[in-house]
């Protein structure tokens, strides 16, 4: 059985609905952390969510990404690395059908995503010295640990056996 959406307003409700749950099962997902010391943590609750990068058209891939990202702003009472992951998403979601999304995702820690870490947590916050290093190490390992496995759990999703050829 073949799901057929008759309507683009259709369309747009599943994939605002699907948005909306796949952020926040990564929200969720991000209340369980790996500790790494020094108050660095992985989170990894956003791969779920980066799986709308590929089941998704931008838009909605992007609000999915920003809700599973809010939970670094009550893990850490600021809303940098929540606004960085966000911006993040929202470059996967324009790049991922031209390039691969671990390509772009290194991109953009090294050419955007670093540097407004540095910003923010150098400039606004005031780290300095390792410690600041150490979160955009941190950060970026994470961002791109996250791509990765949204790519495995998007591969998984498609061997799985479904009752639609629409995923």
């Amino acid at each position: 059985m073949e799901l057929e959406l008759e309507t683009d307003a259709a369309r747009e409700a599943v994939s605002l609905f699907l948005a909306v749950a796949l952020g926040l099962a990564g929200f969720a997902v991000n209340g369980w952390v790996v500790d790494l010391g020094w108050g660095n943590h992985l989170l990894l609750g956003s791969a779920v969510a980066l799986v709308g990068l590929r089941l998704l058209p931008p838009l909605p891939a992007m609000l999915a990404i920003s809700i599973a990202a809010a939970a670094t702003m009550l893990r850490w009472d600021h809303p940098w690395a929540w606004l960085v992951w966000s911006i993040e998403g929202a470059c996967l979601a324009l790049a991922v059908r031209r390039a691969s999304p671990i390509l772009v995702d290194f991109l953009f820690w090294l050419l955007l995503g670093g540097p407004l870490l540095y910003l923010a947590y150098g400039g606004i916050l005031g780290l300095q010295g390792a410690p600041l290093w150490l979160v955009i190490a941190k950060q970026s390992l994470n961002g791109l640990l996250n791509i990765w496995l949204a790519e495995a759990l998007y591969l998984v999703l498609l061997l799985l056996p479904v009752s639609t050829r629409r995923l």
